[in-house]
Order: C-alpha cells, then structure tokens, then sequence
C-alpha cells in the first residue's frame, strides 16, 4: 500500500475534496478526476450518502486510484469507510485512536493538520 501511495503522490500530489458529491454525480465527477490525473479520491463523510458514493467509486476507479472519506472522526467511522472498499482516511486533526484504526485496518490516513495545536488534539 506504501509503494501504492508513494507512486500515487509522485503523479499527482493532491488530494480530490468532493465536499457534497451525491451518489448520481459521483460516477461522472470520478471520471473526470481520472482523466486529469487524481489517484488520491475523498469523500467528505457529511456529503449525503459518503459510504455509497465510496462503494460506487471504489466499483469502477482503478486499483491504483486511492478511494476513502474525509471528516473522519472515529474508529467506527475507520471501520465503515474501510467496510465500503474505501483505502484512504482524512482527519481534521491527528486523533490517535483514528489513526491507529486506519493502520489496523491497512488504510492510509492523511491527518489535517496546520498547526501544532490541532497536531496535538
């Protein structure tokens, strides 16, 4: 997954937001990522119906493409991502217990953070 991840950002170094992305538009938005070169797909989990846009994503994006959800707040949040094929993980802050859930589960996960406080919350 690392070699995967490292090549993914090598390519294209920036991470897709899709803040709102419904269901129905979620099948067009990715072919339009792919094409201009994204491999690294959020989802933000308050977007209506995150695990099933995920689920349609991860179904036709190549394996080389990184699908997951953004706003993640929670293990079980990790675990439901991860339960719809999704492989990537964004937080708003570096939560340990969401982080090591992402490890355990083999996810990457991308903490935002911009500042020493929210590193440290």
């Amino acid at each position: 997954m690392a070699t995967r991840f490292q090549s993914a950002m090598g390519k294209l170094p920036l991470v897709a937001i899709l803040r709102g992305v419904t269901l129905a538009d979620a099948p067009l938005i990715l072919e339009a990522l792919l094409r201009e070169g994204f491999a690294l797909i959020e989802i933000p989990l308050n977007s209506p119906k995150p695990l099933a846009s995920i689920e349609a994503m991860r179904r036709k994006a190549p394996a080389e493409v990184f699908i997951g959800a953004g706003t993640v707040l929670s293990a079980a949040d990790v675990a439901a991502v991860a339960d719809a094929g999704g492989d990537l993980i964004v937080t708003p802050n570096a939560e340990p217990t969401v982080i090591a859930a992402a490890k355990g589960r083999g996810l990457i996960c991308l903490p935002g953070v911009a500042t020493p406080t929210r590193a440290d919350s």
